[in-house]
């Protein structure tokens, strides 16, 4: 398996041999899952498991998940056979595994344009999937190229963010989409058009607050700590302990983390509000365009576990979608 790999857009290398390279050796299929009934015998249960077979740097089963007999495991070379043709136009960039290889992801380059002078780079993803409760995807993911923070475009306006389903017909499906150029560029400049209102629309303090509380909001209060937000006076409060015993010792810790939560957030805030006051280009400084993209160098660039991963389909990629949902509704307001 190869987490990632780079290739020479001007060699323009076709979808398929790029996922060979990075998962040609992956093996994942289904095994039925049997269960012991009262009786001492075994039964099928109708349900399999998704087993990843051993490779060469990860010598042990993987088990992805459990799943029904109509959902399909995939050969990630044979998909992405469907997405040849596309890159014959938006030049493959790179290709990698994630997930102990229940992901398979390839990135797709397209032309430069710009936003009121700041360069962008079209890129798209297509992300092929043998995790359950994952469908493959593929989706526009623009980037700034002075900074390199890939943007995360909301569903409602990547309108080729396809959801493909596990069934017999998906790699059918995911062909369609490569074979769909003229919508990618249909999609494209929809999104173009939205970022130059970006660019060309002020921001408030009141709208950057609202921008930065989508992209950190406080966490949400476990329940078990609800009871705790009346106004208790000590002797109900010891009653209570003593009513719940250990568990008291689990909502104090729940209450340390909740707190450190709130802390955490406003902390991003705070550094995101920062990116946004010295945001270069600075003829676009004090801009909804420039209180986007504070979220997202925040989201591509601070450190973290796994956050490569979580910028383009985990907590990272959410901040931004919630950040471009803000930004856009205060640009159409």
């Amino acid at each position: 398996m190869n987490v990632g790999t780079g290739f020479d857009t001007d060699l323009a290398v076709p979808a398929s041999p790029a996922v060979r390279e990075v998962a040609g050796g992956l093996a994942v299929d289904r095994r039925s899952l049997m269960y012991t009934n009262a009786a001492g015998e075994q039964v099928d249960s109708g349900h399999f498991a998704i087993v990843r077979a051993p490779t060469d740097d990860d010598k042990q089963e993987r088990v992805f998940g459990v799943v029904d007999q109509n959902w399909t495991t995939v050969d990630y070379v044979q998909v992405a056979e469907g997405l040849d043709k596309l890159s014959e136009t938006y030049r493959v960039a790179t290709a990698g595994v994630l997930r102990k290889g229940a992901t398979c992801f390839v990135t797709f380059e397209g032309p430069q344009f710009d936003v009121s002078g700041d360069e962008m780079r079209d890129y798209f993803v297509a992300n092929l999937s043998n995790q359950p409760g994952r469908a493959h995807k593929v989706m526009a993911t623009p980037e700034r190229i002075e900074c390199e923070n890939t943007e995360i475009i909301a569903e409602s306006l990547a309108s080729l963010n396809l959801a493909i389903p596990h069934t017999s017909d998906a790699e059918a499906r995911i062909r369609l989409a490569g074979d769909l150029v003229a919508q990618f560029r249909e999609m494209t400049t929809r999104i173009r058009e939205t970022f130059e209102l970006f660019a060309a629309t002020p921001l408030s303090t009141e709208g950057l607050d609202t921008i930065l509380r989508a992209a950190f909001p406080n966490p949400t209060l476990p329940a078990e700590l609800r009871l705790f937000k009346n106004a208790l006076s000590g002797a109900e409060e010891g009653a209570i302990k003593d009513a719940l015993g250990d568990r008291f010792d689990r909502i104090v810790v729940a209450q340390e983390k909740h707190d450190q939560g709130i802390v955490r957030a406003r902390e991003l805030r705070s550094v995101a509000g920062g990116r946004f006051e010295a945001f270069e280009p600075s003829r676009l400084g004090g801009t909804i365009w420039a209180g986007y993209n504070a979220v997202t160098e925040m989201a591509d660039w601070r450190k973290g576990r796994n956050a490569d991963e979580s910028l383009m389909w985990g907590s990272r990629a959410q901040e931004k979608s919630r950040a471009f949902t803000a930004a856009l509704q205060l640009a159409n307001n």
